[in-house]
């Protein structure tokens, strides 16, 4: 793989545009544009920053080999750490449905039973900034948008579960809902209300990186 295609490569990985690469090496777009065309070659001392800024070898990309020989920890890649978060969490999610319900009731839920499901969602978050913060220095706005607009769905469930399982007598007492069924919809209707803004919320900060 040439030089130019791996510029290219390393930087659609990290979710930057050219401008923000341009401006995070001190070059215009338009240098960075050929040198993702092959036009042009960067200069030495390009090549360097390149190289920390993308945790990469010099050697790597200045000589001829494929992105996987180089790039044996594809932990580097923000798309895989937003993958094995998001894992870890949905697994956190499921063990804590399944320990948390144990035959009982949706709104009988208690936080004892569901805890280690929650501790497990809090390592995969943390673990997402820790690897996060581990790759090349530079805003990760864009990266953090697309991990939360997809874990808010997944983290916010039980926690929500439990809010109306704790509460259910005063919320209901506002909003006579007797029959259990409807008492599911209106809190799963709730859940999907609050996740749809959050992740509207999120996606506009997206489109905005990207857009800068």
């Amino acid at each position: 793989m040439p030089l130019s295609e791996k510029i290219q490569t390393l930087r659609k990985e990290h979710n930057l545009t050219q401008e923000a690469l341009a401006d995070q090496l001190n070059v215009s777009r338009q240098a960075l544009s050929k040198w993702e065309l092959g036009a042009s070659t960067p200069e030495a001392d390009k090549i360097i920053q390149l190289s920390e800024f993308f945790n990469v070898t010099t050697d790597y990309l200045l000589k001829d080999v494929d992105i996987i020989q180089n790039n044996k920890k594809s932990i580097n890649n923000p798309r895989v750490i937003i993958l094995l978060s998001t894992a870890f969490s949905l697994i956190g999610l499921i063990v804590g449905l399944a320990m948390g319900l144990d035959g009982a009731s949706i709104f009988y839920m208690s936080f004892t039973n569901v805890s280690i499901g929650l501790i497990f969602q809090v390592w995969a978050v943390l673990a997402f900034e820790l690897l996060l913060s581990s790759l090349a220095k530079k805003e990760h706005t864009s990266t953090r948008s697309i991990f939360y607009g997809l874990n808010t769905w997944i983290i916010t469930l039980i926690p929500i579960i439990l809010f109306f399982g704790s509460f259910d007598k005063f919320i209901f007492f506002f909003i006579p809902i007797q029959d259990e069924l409807f008492r599911y919809a209106f809190m799963f209707g709730f859940y999907i209300l609050l996740n749809l803004v959050i992740s509207i919320i999120l996606f506009r900060v997206y489109k905005s990186t990207k857009t800068k």
